[in-house]
């Protein structure tokens, strides 16, 4: 693969990455003890002033060469937490609530490179492409944001309540601005939660939720379909098993981005505690290829991307 071409995908992988990836291929492991769900859960978000979540996302990241893909090109290593207060709860149900990032890892290990660790914990700024690293997502770990969810998961009236002055410099200035805006914690929170059906599903109900997402290849539009499977001991306690389907479609029309989507698979599943009122954990991955836009030469890599979501109540019940 030729060196210019390979720094381009790659670059575009990486920030398609950064930003976290949509749900996709669920992991094996489920929880212990399935059982069959009784009929007719509402599933809803349950709020009361003054409680609060610490929200834990992993995620892992791999991009070979085909056909054999016994060539790592990258592999992408990250950690993000995060924690929200609920401040309110407002006269037609919603809460006002803020959210705040408390952590931030990374490791990458790009094919024939030095390995770039970096762990905002860490007892000292670090140097070099870490510092970069650093520099760039201190004004994420400082700002807080105000924010109303309703009871059925949907996201109002994003704020930035507080912000660090200093705004994001370098090459990925404007993916971090973006996801500092109202619509980056936006995109960022459709990964912790999705929109609960409106009505009380029994199992084997399904309901599609359909949004519109900024990428690096263009904007897309992504449509996931979700079916209710019951209730599932998860943690001691009994939790909805949610499954997820989601389809990624891009402009058929030639963009003037490095790469064009190929093939892509997501699926995904969630658990949601209805008695807290709460989704308590999602397994998803995603698989996708990407092949090289003229006039590079004919090159396809694949991608492989799974993401671990945990919520829990602090302090934990």
């Amino acid at each position: 693969m030729p060196f210019v071409f390979r720094t381009r995908l790659l670059r575009v992988l990486l920030l398609a990455a950064v930003s976290a990836a949509v749900p996709a291929a669920v992991s094996a492991a489920g929880p212990r003890g399935e059982r069959a769900g009784r009929a007719d859960e509402l599933l809803r978000w349950r709020f009361e002033p003054g409680t609060q979540f610490h929200v834990t996302l992993t995620q892992e990241t791999r991009i070979v060469a085909p056909p054999d893909e016994t060539t790592e090109l990258l592999r992408l290593e990250l950690l993000v937490e995060m924690d929200w207060r609920v401040d309110a709860l407002l006269p037609d149900g919603r809460a006002r609530m803020t959210q705040s990032f408390t952590r931030f890892t990374a490791q990458v290990r790009p094919h024939g490179g030095d390995m770039l660790a970096y762990d905002s914990a860490g007892p000292a700024p670090p140097d070099g492409p870490a510092g970069d690293l650093a520099r760039q997502i201190q004004p994420l770990l400082s700002a807080r944001w105000s924010l109303v969810l309703d009871p059925r998961g949907h996201v109002h009236e994003v704020a930035v309540a507080a912000a660090e002055k200093t705004e994001p410099t370098g090459a990925l200035a404007p993916r971090w601005t973006r996801l500092l805006s109202k619509d980056g914690i936006r995109e960022m929170l459709r990964h912790v939660m999705i929109a609960l059906p409106e009505a009380a599903v029994s199992e084997g109900d399904t309901w599609s939720v359909g949004a519109t997402l900024p990428t690096p290849l263009g904007t897309a539009r992504q449509t996931t379909a979700y079916t209710y499977r019951g209730l599932a001991d998860w943690d001691a306690r009994p939790a909805c098993r949610i499954e997820a389907v989601t389809k990624l479609e891009l402009p058929q029309a030639a963009g003037t981005s490095a790469a064009e989507l190929k093939e892509h698979q997501q699926q995904g599943t969630l658990y949601f505690d209805n008695k807290a009122g709460h989704f308590v954990r999602a397994e998803v991955a995603q698989k996708l290829s990407l092949a090289a836009r003229p006039p590079a030469a004919q090159t396809t890599v694949r991608e492989t991307s799974n993401l671990v979501m945990v919520m829990r109540r602090t302090p934990h019940p």
